[in-house]
């Protein structure tokens, strides 16, 4: 195997962050939930329902998610459709779709509450549309948009509409609003990233696609995530405008299972689920992935169950919310391990010549390890065979011949866990 040149890497082998694990909040997956937000109290708001008239109901929790009591449940108006999700205004008024899960569901209002769906007041959309989408941002505007090609917007509660002049033939994919004037819009079956900084008057193609365009979400500031048709994470660390896209699909083989909700809140540490039930994690920008979740093992038969988003407070705080299957992650502090703290050191880098990775392990477990090179767009370059670890420090001898010029990922894997991953370029 062949490694950096003049590279000396000392690392002390850790465990990873988010130590813990996925359990299923048995109450709340008894609901599809379409959307999870936070109001400025911090009560967690869950849209849920999906098919099923009784199940369209607003569901309330003051405990980060653990529990959602049914004393703060209420009932969204029942029109026999789905509910695609909403959005909270800075007066405190909730906002929910009135519409279709396909394109022949077809919704023609929207609906507002100023206590938390106990009463609502119905909003009339100047024209009918599939697949409602929907956000909102400050006391007042509104933006709508459905099959076919749709995009309405209100800057007084929903009083009055303004119908945006796009260039969309059927479904709009995702609308995310960062400000009153700045707002993206995808259009799913022309492949097209617009946005507006004007609030609606002028519209500019920011991200052109090979693929269908969906959901967009952000999870930290800066951060914009789009997800594509042929399991795709688009994303923008500068708030849309560079872009690039991480390929799944060799994490999702499962027949029939698609990658659907997307979580990501730093440069590194990410999240996405899928059809399926699977949940899967990264902490170095998804160049690798792990599989905290595993769906052959929660959904055995394939049932109709799927992971739609996440919702993320902070570390020990984490909500993946889906079709009858949620859950929360529940951090544990006192894991057991025997990976302890570690630092990595690169020096000279970019790499020249012979090179040589230090491992230390702190801890007195015999173990073995597998390193591993991936390029920039996580395709696996190069990978050692198993190599024995016991306490102590270990000089590792590679070289860089065939190396084209480039940033790479070092990884390091021990029982199937990555405890240790470095960036490095080769000139």
């Amino acid at each position: 195997m062949k490694y950096l040149t003049y590279l000396f890497l000392v690392i002390i082998v850790s465990a990873q962050s988010f130590a813990g694990e996925w359990v299923l909040n048995g109450e709340l997956s008894k609901v599809a939930v379409k959307k999870i937000i936070q109001s400025k109290d911090s009560t967690l708001i869950a849209f849920t329902g999906r098919y099923v008239p009784d199940s369209r109901q607003i569901w309330c929790s003051t405990d980060n998610g653990r529990t959602w009591p049914e004393s703060m449940r209420n009932d969204i108006p029942n029109s026999g459709r789905n509910i695609t999700g909403g959005f909270l205004s800075d007066d405190n008024f909730l906002y929910t779709a009135h519409g279709g899960d396909d394109y022949h569901n077809i919704g023609d209002c929207i609906f507002k509450s100023s206590n938390l769906g106990e009463t609502w007041e119905k909003i009339e959309l100047p024209e009918s549309m599939g697949y409602i989408k929907l956000d909102g941002y400050g006391n007042n505007l509104i933006v709508v948009g459905g099959d076919p090609g749709l995009l309405y917007y209100s800057k007084d509660a929903g009083k009055s509409w303004t119908k945006a002049n796009i260039n969309a033939e059927k479904m709009i994919g995702g609308i995310y609003i960062v400000d009153e004037n700045t707002w993206f819009v995808s259009l799913y079956f022309e492949k097209q990233l617009i946005k507006t900084t004007d609030g609606g008057i002028s519209w500019e193609l920011v991200f052109e696609s090979e693929h269908r365009l969906s959901d967009i979400n952000s999870y930290s500031e800066n951060i914009l995530t789009l997800r594509d048709s042929d399991f795709g994470i688009n994303i923008s660390f500068d708030m849309g405008l560079t872009w690039k896209r991480l390929d799944v699909s060799n994490q999702v083989n499962h027949p029939k299972n698609w990658m659907y909700g997307i979580c990501f809140i730093d440069e590194n540490t990410g999240w996405f689920g899928t059809r399926k039930t699977d949940i899967f994690h990264t902490t170095d920008g998804g160049i690798t992935w792990e599989l905290q979740v595993d769906s052959k093992e929660v959904n055995p038969n394939n049932d109709d169950t799927s992971i739609n988003g996440f919702f993320y407070i902070d570390e020990n705080n984490i909500i993946a919310y889906g079709t009858y299957a949620n859950f929360n992650w529940e951090p544990n502090s006192s894991v057991e391990t025997d990976i302890e703290k570690f630092n990595t050191k690169i020096y000279p880098n970019p790499a020249k010549a012979n090179s040589k990775v230090y491992v230390s392990l702190e801890n007195d477990k015999q173990r073995s390890a597998t390193c591993k090179v991936f390029n920039l767009t996580g395709e696996l370059i190069e990978e050692s065979q198993e190599i024995a670890m016991p306490k102590g420090c270990h000089t590792l001898d590679f070289e860089t011949d065939g190396y084209i010029t480039g940033t790479y990922f070092l990884v390091i894997e021990s029982n199937g866990e990555i405890i240790a991953r470095e960036k490095f370029i080769v000139e």
